[in-house]
Order: C-alpha cells, then sequence, then structure tokens
C-alpha cells in the first residue's frame, strides 16, 4: 500500500492515508520508524506490526488511562476513543480488554445511578438519562431490580409528594391553572401521570416529610 498523505493531527500526530484512504493515526517518530513516507510504499510486515500490536496496544493503554480518571459506560468510552482518531477494530479489543478485568461494566454504572440518582428523580427520567449514556434497556431494568434488592428506592408517589413539598404547592388552595403547571412539571420530570393526577388533586399530604 501506498502512503499517498501524511497530515498533522495534534502535536506530534500524523494521519496517515493509505491508497488515498484514512488507515490510522501515528507519531512523528513513529511514522520514521516504520518507513511511512508520503508517496512511498509500506513494508507488508510493518503494515501489520501496525495494526496488530501497536494500535491494539495503545488502544489498552488509552481505555485505562481514561477510565483512571473518568467512569464511563462502553458507549461514552467508545465515542471518546473515536473522537481520538482510534480504528473501529482496535476500539472494540480495548473495551473487551477493560472489560475483562472488570474496570468497565455498564450494569454496574448503571447501578450506581440508580442507586444515587433514584432518591430524587423519577425511573423514566432515570432511564433516558442512562440510555442516552449508550447504556441497553434491559440492562437498566436489571440493574434496577438488584438496587431495589438491597436498598429502598422511593416510589413515585413518595417522590412526586416530595418534590410538591419543595414547591410549597397546596392542593387546597390551588387554582386550576397552578394546578395545570405543577402537572406539566411533574410530567417532564418522567413521572407517571396517574400519580400525578392522585398527587395533585386528591393524595397530596402537605405534612409529608
Amino acid at each position: 500500500m501506498i502512503v499517498t498523505s501524511l497530515e498533522d493531527h495534534t502535536k506530534g500526530r500524523k494521519k496517515v492515508f493509505l491508497d488515498g484512504e484514512y488507515a490510522f493515526t501515528l507519531y512523528s517518530r513513529e511514522c520514521k520508524a516504520y518507513g511511512i513516507i508520503e508517496g512511498q510504499v509500506v513494508a507488508p510486515e510493518d503494515l501489520q506490526l501496525i495494526r496488530e500490536e501497536v494500535l491494539p496496544k495503545r488502544a489498552k493503554l488509552r481505555a485505562m488511562e481514561l477510565l483512571q480518571k473518568k467512569t464511563y459506560t462502553k458507549a461514552e468510552l467508545a465515542e471518546k476513543m473515536r473522537k481520538g482518531m482510534t480504528p473501529e477494530d482496535c476500539i472494540a479489543q480495548a473495551i473487551a480488554y477493560v472489560e475483562s478485568y472488570g474496570y468497565l461494566d455498564d450494569k454496574r454504572y448503571a447501578r450506581d445511578y440508580i442507586f444515587y440518582k433514584g432518591r430524587t428523580r423519577s425511573r423514566k427520567r432515570i432511564e433516558q438519562d442512562l440510555m442516552r449514556k449508550g447504556i441497553d434497556k434491559d440492562v437498566i431494568n436489571r440493574a434496577y431490580d438488584e438496587v431495589r434488592e438491597e436498598d429502598h428506592l422511593p416510589s413515585a408517589a413518595e417522590l412526586i409528594r416530595k418534590e410538591l413539598a419543595k414547591k410549597h404547592f397546596d392542593p387546597e388552595a390551588a387554582t386550576f391553572e397552578e394546578k395545570r403547571k405543577i402537572m406539566a412539571y411533574l410530567y417532564r420530570k418522567g413521572f407517571p401521570s396517574e400519580e400525578i393526577r392522585r398527587a395533585v388533586n386528591a393524595g397530596y399530604d402537605p405534612d409529608f416529610e
């Protein structure tokens, strides 16, 4: 394959294009070491070494480095590495590697998120948050089941009552428009409409704590 172009990526790194297509990113010193020179043919053995050893090893180290600084879901970690121009096959290898050592676990991430957010947010809101982070719905459901078994999570009704208490909402004195607004507010937070109607219209205890 011929090196058709070398483009600056970040300081000391080059994007390598082979036969007119982006192939991978290397440090400038690596380009020299493996004969990556614009307009020149890359030796097959060097190309194999880059793709099978250099890039996968770098991807695994990068994944470990990222996870030391922050907790990621699989989708978030893959996207972060993708932005760093890591090849897709290397991303897959890196994720499998860190998963095998327990450094990356979507269900554990979901469990922790549910444990800390489940006392203030609706289940629907939490599910939306986690799905945006790339976690599958079935993983979220299993995480919810496990958290429930180990720890008490407030019901939707309890969470709604806390929200109403924070808003100093008095159903006895509230006008139709005030009820409409508070119901819309609670709905946007992901609470079930039936529970919202019950709390706003009849079931709200202003002394609830």
